[in-house]
């Protein structure tokens, strides 16, 4: 990416360099984390295995927040709904005690925790989170395709860095086309029911 992004720049490891490889490194970072970010490029899941009489569980540091949750019937994966202990509170008598063979709703406890309700009443019930995951900085979570994304990124902010607004603008322009784009692909109804997400 950097070598594209310098013969667009016109300039190569023998010429002066008006910007530093260690620049030009931090920008396709930052780009690669934006595109991350507003393409939801990077899912994960993980497996609880619930225990009896427990409400809450430990998800993963790279967690971000929760896609769905499906819990594993006899490998049957039905999804769980959604809900707040807000909403709990608010229309379910001593919620927290309640029990059940299986839980039929989630909500996030706090930034690492999952809560799964009504309690299961025996250990071994097995429920998949599906969730966005925080890849940080890594240039391996953007689509080898959309590369082209990133050194319009690194383009724009070389060029604004040099004054060149319109230059810069125009290439920002096209990095927010190409990560609307991802975008699009990501959310396409025909890969998500190809994706097996059910796995």
């Amino acid at each position: 990416i950097i070598t594209r992004v310098q013969e667009r720049l016109d300039e190569d490891a023998t010429t002066s360099q008006r910007y530093t490889t260690a620049d030009l490194t931090e920008y396709t970072l930052d780009g690669a984390r934006a595109y991350i970010a507003f393409a939801g490029s990077q899912y994960s899941r993980v497996t609880i295995t619930a225990e009896a009489d427990t409400l809450f569980y430990e998800l993963p540091c790279d967690f971000i927040q929760v896609e769905r949750v499906l819990w594993n019937s006899d490998g049957t994966y039905i999804p769980i709904e959604p809900t707040q202990f807000s909403t709990l509170d608010d229309e379910v008598y001593q919620w927290q005690r309640q029990t059940a063979p299986h839980s039929t709703h989630y909500f996030r406890f706090s930034s690492r925790e999952l809560a799964l309700w009504p309690m299961p009443t025996e250990d071994g019930e097995e429920y998949i989170v599906h969730y966005q995951q925080d890849v940080y900085d890594d240039l391996s979570a953007v689509a080898v395709e959309d590369h082209e994304c990133i050194v319009d990124y690194v383009l724009a902010r070389s060029l604004l860095a040099e004054g060149k607004v319109k230059d810069g603008a125009e290439r920002y322009a096209a990095y927010s086309a190409c990560v609307q784009a991802a975008k699009r692909r990501r959310n396409n109804l025909d890969k998500t029911w190809s994706m097996g997400s059910m796995r």
